[in-house]
């Protein structure tokens, strides 16, 4: 009870004293609630990104199977081997497959593009998830015939506003499908990041069984449960000896395969690589700055108060109790600093995903950002932190003042007082330093996201618009319809040429399928699968429309038909991989989705991007249009305006062709590339703007020293002026101050960036991480903020009149 009616006259007290100091106050809690928001914020990112626990029954349990390829690294599962694994494996409670697909969902209407998973049956069953409304699916519904899903919550609301009769709806998704279920509100799927439309069962999606039954493509995520007392060990030489077996039994698709099993923390790790934690210890840069100006300020306070502090020990007060009165009023600031950053939290939380995810990509990418009690956690604890380490050493210098010298009002310069000047001017410099390496990191990675939106990507710079539009017809009808729509968009005021493509570069789609390729008269080792490489199929003018060039050969033309010599044109880095050293132009490939069929290839095009901006060029091929068949293609146009002002006229002329052909998506190729470019994007935002923030605080921290510093000097420099010296001097002694500081810093700061950028060469592209010209432009930056803050402090001492100044105590 006395502790509690302690520590209750200890804040009364505090309260009071703050109240009586309110510039120091509020300049205290801005610079603890720019450290902790920030903190708080990026917390939230990473956590929203990586680490939270996905809504699932005891997700900490979950395991991870993928495949390491002796071509492709680690990969995935085809759905064959994962029934394998399913039978023959003893340690698991359940393994379940999952696949991101993207089927149009339409009727009434609308017509939109989904993102959706095919997934095993026992899906739901596995991860222990239940539905908001109706029911979900089980391996029960494998046998029943009926093709059903489960709709996500969020397209529930979207689209049909939470309607509860959509259970035993019947809905249009490439194919009929009975909607059984509605998941749970917050449920993703697998993937926190990635918006879910509907899960359906591969019995469903696949009722033939043709793909399940097929080896060919590794493209299932797996995970599981390991049974109760089944260690990771026991498990993974389970898997081990399984995928020894496939081996045998499948030398063609499974030779030098191996399984690996992770644990839900160790597939963690792997997803996050080094970038989250880079972000957490940028951000905590910033912390470790503005913690560095709260322990400046509290030391200038605590010179300040020397008398008062002086006297109350004179008069018999103890130490102890000093100190705990001094850390109550920390501990005030601390509590004012921590609500103001979650507030300055609460509104970065908010902007962040708008600021950050381009447009193009919003179908795709979903930040789900929150204020919940992890996040408060973290940030009661760093201010618990922040309170304790930078708030005690104030209070104990502060609590052993020199009596005499205090009381009889000596100068803040001798003794004690030159000594906290001198650990002020430490935590400037320390300040300036960590700005330093904040400043760097942030100039790199601004300069190689300017580089990555003016790389040659192997196509023309120029926007286009890009319309995904699926025709509502099959083979050759499906043709016409689309030369129809060409016909028709050429026309409309302010398109220019227009073109056809199965993906468009850039367009999110992964470049689009691959397929198996033979080479005539290379025939495959006995066991050895056939590379496989991506391509797109296009119209005879999609060179010309987006600027690739032609090395060799021709490209596609009119007389490319139906009918005529099934044709081919390759890139540049397929021509050097598979003909090194010879003209491939006459030569001929076999697809294996055309057995019997082979292409002569008639052109050899310059690489250009197809996932990635900065990805590496990679073997690439182009069929003709009029040689493939496909219900869903891109078109591309260039435009004389602003393509998205082009979105309404395109869906109308599309629909005077036929109403029931959905435009599914209307953006421009600047949107996708700036798509491409989100994680660069992201980077280049966050780090900048906490750059930005370690500045700030900085800036703040020197200003504060040097106006104080000012303040302590005021009698050295009037009797300096009274001795002849000329108002310039004094600004200049003061300007020296602050300069001097910051370039010490800088040159700490500039060490401490050469080791440190290192850590983010996997961000850096196209510069440096040592690059000279960012390193001086910083350096630049930080001795222009410096001149900016002396000069206040700097003309107030030009402003000093000797005969004021020799009277200050």
């Amino acid at each position: 009870m006395y502790l509690l009616s302690s520590a209750w006259r200890d804040l009364r007290f505090a309260t009071r004293t703050l109240a009586k100091s309110r510039g120091f106050l509020a300049v205290a809690v801005f610079c603890l609630a720019l450290g902790i928001g920030a903190n708080s914020t990026m917390f939230s990112l990473v956590d929203g990104f990586w680490m939270r626990p996905l809504p699932v029954r005891d997700p900490g349990s979950l395991v991870y199977l993928s495949t390491n390829t002796p071509r492709e690294g680690m990969d995935g599962l085809s759905y064959a081997e994962f029934l394998d694994y399913r039978k023959q494996a003893t340690s698991f409670a359940g393994l379940i497959a999952t696949e991101r697909r993207g089927p149009t969902l339409s009727g009434e209407g609308y017509a939109e593009s989904t993102m959706s998973n095919v997934v095993s049956e026992n899906y739901f069953t596995v991860l222990g998830v239940g539905a908001q409304l109706g029911r979900v699916f089980t391996e029960a519904d494998a046998g029943s015939g009926q093709r059903v899903a489960v709709m996500s919550y969020n397209l529930w609301q979207r689209r049909f506003g939470g309607d509860p009769n959509i259970v035993g709806r019947t809905l249009r998704l490439s194919g009929s499908y009975q909607v059984i279920g509605v998941a749970p509100k917050g449920f993703r799927g697998t993937e926190l990041w990635q918006d879910s439309d509907f899960w359906i069962p591969i019995s469903s999606w696949d009722p033939s069984g043709a793909e399940q039954a097929s080896r060919e493509y590794r493209s299932q995520d797996v995970m599981g449960r390991l049974r109760a007392g089944v260690t990771m060990d026991r498990a993974r030489g389970e898997v081990a000896a399984i995928a020894g077996r496939l081996e045998q039994a499948y030398p063609k698709y499974n030779r030098g395969c191996r399984g690996v099993l992770l644990t839900a923390r160790e597939y963690l790790n792997q997803r996050m690589r080094v970038i989250p934690y880079l972000l957490l210890g940028i951000v905590g840069l910033v912390l470790l700055i503005a913690c560095a100006n709260l322990a400046n300020l509290l030391l200038a306070r605590a010179g300040s108060r020397t008398h008062e502090i002086a006297v109350r020990l004179a008069m018999g007060a103890r130490r102890g109790r000093l100190v705990q009165q001094l850390m109550a009023e920390n501990a005030l600031i601390c509590a004012l600093g921590t609500g103001a950053g979650l507030l300055l939290a609460r509104w970065l939380i908010a902007v962040l995903p708008s600021v950050i995810i381009p447009p193009a990509a919003g179908a795709y990418i979903h930040l789900d950002l929150r204020l919940d009690h992890r996040v408060l956690a973290f940030t009661l604890l760093m201010s618990v932190v922040t309170v304790f380490l930078f708030g005690l050493a104030p209070a104990l210098r502060a609590s052993r003042p020199d009596l005499m010298t205090a009381i009889r009002g000596g100068s803040a310069d001798a003794g004690g007082g030159r000594r906290r000047v001198h650990v002020r001017s430490l935590l400037v410099v320390a300040q300036v330093a960590l700005s330093m390496m904040l400043l760097t990191g942030a100039g790199l990675l601004i300069r190689t996201f300017v580089y990555s939106l003016n790389l040659d990507l192997g196509f023309a710079r120029r926007d286009l618009l890009v319309a995904n539009i699926a025709s509502p017809y099959d083979g050759r009808r499906s043709h016409e319809f689309y030369r129809q729509v060409l016909e028709r968009v050429r026309a409309m005021p302010g398109m220019g040429d227009a073109t056809l493509a199965l993906r468009a570069p850039l367009s999110g789609s992964g470049g689009g399928l691959a397929q198996g390729i033979r080479i005539a008269g290379r025939p495959a080792a006995p066991g050895e699968a056939a590379p496989r490489v991506k391509y797109t199929a296009i119209d005879w003018n999609y060179f010309h429309a987006l600027g690739i060039r032609l090395l060799r050969g021709r490209v596609f033309d009119a007389h490319d038909a139906p009918e005529s010599q099934p044709v081919l044109v390759v890139n540049e880095t397929m021509a050097r991989r598979f003909w090194p050293g010879e003209d491939p132009i006459g030569k001929t490939v076999r697809l294996d989705n055309e057995p019997g069929r082979e292409r002569t290839i008639v052109g050899v095009v310059n690489d250009a991007r197809v996932n990635n901006v900065m990805e590496e060029p990679e073997p690439y091929f182009y069929l003709p249009f009029e040689q493939t068949r496909f219900e869903n293609v891109y078109l591309i146009a260039a435009t004389r305006t602003d393509p998205l002002r082009l979105a309404k006229p395109l869906r109308a002329e599309v629909a005077a062709v036929d109403k029931r052909a959905p435009v599914l998506e209307v953006t421009s190729m600047k949107l996708l590339v700036r798509s491409a470019l989100f994680e660069q994007q992201v980077a280049a935002t966050v780090v900048g703007a906490l750059g930005g923030m370690g500045l700030l605080l900085a800036a703040v921290g020197l200003y504060g020293l040097i106006s104080q510093s000012v303040t302590e000097r005021t009698r050295e420099i009037g009797i300096r002026m009274a001795l002849g010296a000329q108002r310039a001097n004094a600004m200049t002694m003061v300007l020296r101050q602050g300069v001097g500081l910051v370039l010490i810093g800088a040159v700490i700061g500039l060490a401490g960036s050469i080791f440190a950028m290192g850590l983010l060469k996997e961000l850096i592209y196209g510069v440096s991480v040592h690059d000279p010209a960012t390193f001086a432009a910083v350096v630049a930056l930080l001795l222009l903020v410096a001149a900016l803050a002396s000069l206040l402090p700097a003309r107030r001492a030009t402003r000093i009149e000797p005969t004021e100044a020799l009277r200050y105590e």
